[in-house]
């Protein structure tokens, strides 16, 4: 099966296809199927390691525009913000208010920045070629070597946009909760963009700065788009699903 033929298959069945939506130079995405897929699309990193560029670039548009209907997670490796950041911590605690949370799990660029800098030639065959989602990338097992991961300093997380259903994280995975991104996918709503007091309180987030309830984390993204209008960071604001790579072997 060629490419245009796994793209004319996946159309077909999952139209319509909503467009993968762009974010800030500093966001990061890459896409992984978990789903009864064609072999075609289940690339090995050999795999990937034989295409040629042209080839690389399209596949991976099609696996983006494919994960965005069947809720297959992209991946993000970000810094840990948490108690052992030191003052940046305590300053955010006193501000936000949010006094029981123990970490803040998010890809928010502000608060956990990307490990990845700059871009590589080797990144270029695992990440995404879209909508300035170039530090995202579909392969997680890459994303582990090319960060050198530390469990201790480190979070990969699978992002799931714009979830249906609850999400069911891959093996080796944890569901952490549902965030809020800006339209540019890299600021939290919920934590990092100002205060929502009609729509949501301290209340509502989980120890990791999330929301545990679909229905409600989706009120909540409707409401703050609702109520305005001509924010840039909260006008095309989506729901996420995060689940934190926890697999150690």
């Amino acid at each position: 099966m060629n490419f245009k033929e796994i793209e004319t298959a996946y159309l077909n069945h999952f139209c319509p296809i909503r467009k993968c939506h762009g974010g800030s130079r500093l966001a990061k995405n890459r896409c992984q199927i978990d789903y009864p897929a064609p072999a075609s699309l289940t690339r090995s990193e050999d795999d990937m390691q034989n295409m040629d560029v042209v080839t690389q670039k399209r596949f991976s548009q099609i696996i983006c525009r494919v994960a965005s209907v069947v809720m297959s997670p992209i991946f993000a490796a970000c810094q840990k913000f948490d108690a052992r950041s030191g003052d940046s911590w305590l300053r955010y605690i006193d501000r936000s208010g949010f006094i029981h949370i123990d970490e803040i799990v998010s890809v928010d660029t502000m608060l956990c920045p990307s490990l990845i800098d700059e871009l590589v030639d080797d990144d270029w065959k695992y990440n995404i070629h879209a909508d300035f989602r170039a530090f995202f990338f579909y392969n997680y097992n890459y994303l582990k070597r090319r960060v050198k991961y530390d469990s201790s300093r480190h979070n990969i997380l699978a992002l799931t946009e714009q979830p249906t259903a609850n999400v069911s994280p891959l093996d080796g995975f944890t569901f952490c909760g549902y965030d809020i991104l800006d339209g540019y996918d890299s600021i939290s709503v919920l934590t990092n963009c100002g205060e929502h007091p009609s729509i949501f309180s301290a209340a509502d987030i989980n120890r990791f700065g999330l929301i545990n309830d679909l229905d409600r984390v989706t009120d909540i993204a409707e409401k703050i788009r609702g109520t305005n209008p001509d924010d840039d960071h909260c006008c095309d604001c989506r729901v996420w699903g995060l689940a934190r790579y926890v697999n150690t072997t």
